[in-house]
């Protein structure tokens, strides 16, 4: 019977520790695994909290750029804008098929309220693959034209202009319009 190399202690056939020795080793093992993942938390922990200051440095930076740029122009009697978007639904028939859903005007309303001014419009479709059917030829069922594309929303294009006036009372407003632009 082998020897424990550590304590001297009976080991066992083929062994080099004792069970105590191995339960002891085993248990430091675990509580260093534990103790490294503590630290490794830790240190993942102040890395996020030091992305996310970095970030907000960054945006801060970026948001006084921009009311910077609103002062210059206004100073030099250039009427500036910020420019936004959203999206709209329509319906549309082709065929048997109808797709989309009735427009509602809530969003836009409201926009237009806040003094967003609408400026364009980019359809939105949805591809519909297109076929001719060929009645007792040899082909049966071949493609047609391509792809028709039906119209089932829009994207409308926005702008707001800003005042040197909603610069202190819209504040919060042209900040939540510009954070969308910041790219981090």
């Amino acid at each position: 019977m082998a020897l424990c190399l550590k304590c001297g202690m009976k080991a066992g056939a083929l062994r080099t520790e004792c069970d105590s020795c191995r339960l002891e080793r085993e248990a430091i093992s675990k509580a260093a695994l534990a103790e490294q993942q503590v630290r490794t938390q830790e240190v993942n922990r102040l890395r996020a909290e030091a992305a996310e200051k970095d970030r907000t440095d960054r945006f801060d930076s970026y948001i006084s750029d921009c009311f910077a740029e609103f002062e210059a122009a206004l100073d030099e009697g250039r009427d500036p804008y910020i420019y936004g978007s959203t999206v709209i639904n329509v319906e549309s028939s082709f065929g048997d098929n109808t797709v989309g859903s009735p427009p509602d005007f809530g969003t836009l309303q409201h926009l237009g309220i806040r003094g967003w001014e609408l400026v364009g419009t980019v359809p939105s479709t949805f591809g519909q693959a297109l076929t001719n059917i060929n009645a007792g030829g040899a082909f049966g069922e071949t493609w047609g034209a391509g792809v028709g594309g039906l119209v089932v929303g829009a994207y409308l294009i926005l702008r707001l202009r800003i005042t040197r006036q909603m610069l202190t009372t819209s504040r919060k407003m042209i900040i939540e319009a510009l954070e969308p632009h910041f790219l981090g």
